[in-house]
Order: structure tokens, then sequence, then C-alpha cells
């Protein structure tokens, strides 16, 4: 179940960010809960859709788009590991997104925090208030009202 991860104190701007409660990824380890799938499916999507993700990929990574199902598949795999092989700011790409336990890690950025980030960036007021954003699901939007997993 996602939630709304309350950071001790301000990070990149954030004073919380969205968080998934369990790993969401390729391999059968990866509990992939419909409501942590639906989040990264968004966040993925909103950005490949505005252009902060896949701006260089080649025209045919984003055929077929990525859909906000709640249910992981091989686009969604795509894309986080996509996402995650983008920058020097990810220590590490293994195509999984973790919960965050804050923004960053030893020399890395969380990956769920890094779409926060760039969300944020992006969409300010759509960021702040996501979990009254009618475009996820109810019992998505429900979960994020909630600090704790």
């Amino acid at each position: 179940m996602a939630f709304k991860l309350l950071l001790p104190f301000e990070q990149q701007g954030m004073s919380f960010l969205w968080n998934v409660s369990k790993h969401v990824g390729p391999h059968a380890s990866n509990l992939n809960q419909a409501t942590d799938v639906e989040l990264v499916q968004f966040f993925l999507s909103e950005l490949v859709k505005a252009g902060a993700l896949g701006a260089k990929a080649q025209p045919g990574a984003k055929a077929p788009p990525v859909r906000v199902t709640g249910r992981f598949d091989a686009v969604t795999g795509f894309w986080i590991f996509y996402s995650q092989k983008g920058g020097a700011e990810t220590a590490l790409v293994d195509g999984i997104v973790s919960p965050a336990r804050g923004v960053d890690y030893g020399s890395g950025i969380w990956a769920i925090a890094k779409m926060n980030m760039h969300f944020k960036e992006l969409f300010p007021d759509a960021w702040e208030n996501l979990d009254k954003d009618t475009r996820l699901s109810a019992t998505l939007r429900a979960e994020l009202s909630r600090t704790t997993p």
C-alpha cells in the first residue's frame, strides 16, 4: 500500500514524498502491490508525456505507452530501468522501485524519490495534492492520505 512518507527535514524542496510500501519490479520476490505499482506507473506515465523522461529515447521506445493499471508489466519494467539508468544521481540500476527511507541513501537517490522530485518540479500543485488527484484510483488516493503503510 502506497503512503505519504514524512521527511524529518526538508530535502530537495520536499517535506514529504509519495512512497511505495513494497518493492515494485520484475522478480517473483517483488510483491508488486496494486497501489504501489499504480503510483509508479502514474509517475512514469506523466514524466514520459511531459518529455522529462525518454526525451532522448528512440521513438519506438514509447510504444506501447505506459498504462496506469496497477499491474506490473514489461513496459513498466522498461521505464523503471530507463529512469534509473538516466543520470549520475542514481547509484543503483536494478529495475526495481524500492520503498524509500528518505530522499537518498549512501551515494544514490531512491528511485521513487527521484520520480517525486521530477514530478514536483514539473507539476508542483499536482504533486502537493496527489492524494486528491482523481486520475488515481480511489484506493490509491485513500492510501496516500496516510503517513504510514
